[in-house]
């Protein structure tokens, strides 16, 4: 459900708040916003989460559409499913968003700006999605300027063997499957989740500009997980992904009138990546060892650089001490990333060490203090903070409120490359500041505010030929609002809305940041086996080189209960088939049909 924090239906899943494994209580759900799990109500940051049932009920092919319907969240692409997608996090785009899947940091070290692609990821094979807001350096390092999205892939919740499988068809040659297998005891687990998606697409280059080329995408993903209790108070596990994608896109005319046009162009990705971790649990003292890798390669035939390689590998050891007033947590990581930009190499190394401390300074006020300190080998030192304050006046009223600073390391790619690099750049520095109020009401309801800001020095951008900084400072500020409220017994309205005021030093709006989002959805019991759900999103106030058109997409769903662990579904996106673009001169999806199936063994 689209909600700021919220209770969901019980699960049993991983999510350490900087990388950790860990092992949820049933019941209230607790958040990856601190070093350690917490309840909700007791989270000063902002933390949206998208539950199973949410996923299971998305908008669009793709993960991204659905974590759109969550308020400060925004996304464009470079065409159809599987092209070039950068999600935004309160006006800050994808190089300022740190991304991980089960504790796997899998954001690309080659990229200008290193980030993560979301084109092609689905909702197929995954559990919970945490979106963390605001500044976050402080528990996550480097690029967390905007906020953290955390990625969960299905686990077992019921002992024994277990099975999930997905499946869909629909416009554009479009087929997907997915299949999930696991097992759950009171000492082991694992899961194991293969997923399938092909689409034959439509022209990235968007159609009504004369390109009528179909731009398909093929995408192969795996993930594999593992624990074990060897006591009571030692377990050890892993993580492991794979990623495989071919896309269609589109290329730029070399000659008048220039611009986006059909070509054969294609984008191969490859993503893998593990993780191995070995906690112990003592009463009052705890501590996690884990060592992880990633690597991407994206092999472009067409470009000027063609072979694109990165990797990455660290260690970090987490230790916990719970003190009668509170709890405490230090510990110390090592990163090392490298780049290969076909025969051009490079690399960097990044040593941290942080700290924090969580009080309950009564039963209802809690204050969480946060403290990293990163040492680059390029540019040395960069320590960041983070301070969050949760109260509970009542038990229907939550108050946040959160100051953190921030930092975005200079990426390889800006720091070496042989034509535009420019080795002598010193990290981007942000502070970030937010304060929020949620009510939720005796019949379900919930309607929460939250007014936020944040402002980046040192940009770096390019200019003249190479990467600089660029002097002032660059701005994103606003307010987003949230509320879920039932209207009688069988029907639900969803709705929020966010302004987002995001200028530049030279105080130009930042491109493809809409000032204006809104949603309104509902969603309805139509009997006792039949759901419905419509979703109006309405983006105003654009700029991408230029002014950009409003519009407004309506989006629609049935799902019907075959047996209480099956189901299968309609959807229909962009149902009253409105022309649109995310970015200046690309594709978006006519009104388009899909149906599926879902079903637990």
């Amino acid at each position: 459900m689209k909600r700021l924090l919220a209770t969901a239906s019980a699960l049993v899943l991983g999510t350490g708040a900087a990388t950790a494994q860990q092992y949820l209580e049933l019941g209230t759900i607790v958040v990856s916003a601190n070093q350690t799990e917490t309840e909700a109500d007791r989270v000063g940051a902002t933390v949206d989460v998208l539950d199973e049932y949410d996923l299971g009920r998305s908008t669009g092919p793709e993960l991204v559409d659905t974590l759109t319907r969550l308020p400060g969240i925004t996304a464009s692409a470079n065409g159809g499913v599987g092209t070039a997608t950068t999600l935004r996090i309160r006006g800050l785009g994808s190089g300022y968003v740190s991304t991980r899947i089960n504790g796997i940091d899998v954001t690309d070290p080659t990229e200008i700006k290193q980030s993560y692609n979301w084109g092609g990821l689905t909702a197929a094979g995954l559990s919970r999605v945490e979106v963390l807001k605001g500044s976050q350096s402080a528990l996550y390092g480097s690029s967390a300027i905007a906020g953290v999205v955390n990625i969960f892939t299905w686990r077992p919740t019921s002992e024994g063997i277990s099975y999930r499988f997905s499946g869909e068809a629909g416009s554009y040659g479009t087929a997907s499957v997915s299949g999930s297998v696991g097992y759950l005891s009171d000492r082991a687990e694992l899961a194991l989740t293969m997923t399938r998606l092909h689409t034959d697409g439509f022209s990235a280059a968007d159609e009504n500009d004369g390109n009528t080329e179909r731009d398909g995408f093929d995408g192969k993903t795996i993930y594999f997980s593992g624990s074990y209790a060897l006591t009571d108070q030692v377990r050890v596990g892993f993580d492991m992904i794979y990623e495989e994608h071919e896309a269609d896109i589109d290329g730029y005319s070399m000659f008048p009138p220039y611009g986006l046009i059909d070509t054969p162009d294609k984008n191969f990705t490859d993503r893998k990546g593990g993780r191995i971790f070995a906690t112990f649990d003592g009463d009052n003292v705890s501590h996690e060892l884990e060592a992880s890798y990633f690597k991407t390669t994206r092999y472009d035939p067409n470009g000027y650089t063609q072979r694109f390689e990165g990797m990455r590998k660290g260690a970090r050891y987490t230790g916990t001490v719970r003190p009668s007033f509170g709890t405490l947590v230090f510990g110390a990581e090592y990163a090392e990333e490298k780049a290969r930009l076909d025969s051009d190499k490079s690399r960097s190394d990044t040593a941290s060490v942080f700290g924090e401390a969580q009080f309950g300074l009564s039963d209802n006020l809690d204050l969480t203090t946060s403290l990293r300190v990163d040492r680059h080998s390029e540019f040395g030192t960069e320590p960041t903070g983070r301070i969050a304050l949760a109260w509970r006046p009542d038990q229907a009223w939550t108050i946040r409120s959160a100051i953190a600073t921030g930092f975005r390391a200079p990426s390889l790619y800006e720091l070496f490359d042989p034509t535009y690099g420019n080795d002598t750049l010193k990290p981007e520095k942000s502070r970030s500041f937010e304060l929020g109020a949620e009510r939720e009401f005796s019949n379900g309801g919930l309607i929460a505010a939250t007014l936020f800001y944040t402002r980046i020095n040192d940009l770096i951008d390019w200019d003249s030929g190479r990467y600089i900084q660029v002097p002032g400072t660059t701005t994103t500020r606003g307010i987003e609002f949230s509320s879920e409220f039932p209207l009688g017994e069988r029907v639900t309205f969803l709705g929020n809305y966010t302004y987002t005021r995001a200028r530049t030093a030279a105080g130009d709006q930042l491109s493809r940041v809409p000032e204006h989002d809104l949603l309104l959805g509902l969603r309805a019991s139509l009997t006792n086996r039949l759901d419905g759900q419509v979703f109006v999103n309405h983006v105003a106030d654009r700029v991408d080189t230029g002014p950009m058109p409003d519009y407004t997409v309506v989006n629609a769903g049935l799902s019907f209960d075959l047996t209480p662990a099956s189901q299968i579904y309609l959807r229909v996106d962009n149902l009253t088939d409105r022309q649109y673009q995310t970015a200046r001169g690309y594709g978006t999806s006519d009104r388009a049909f899909y149906a599926g199936i879902r079903a637990d063994f």
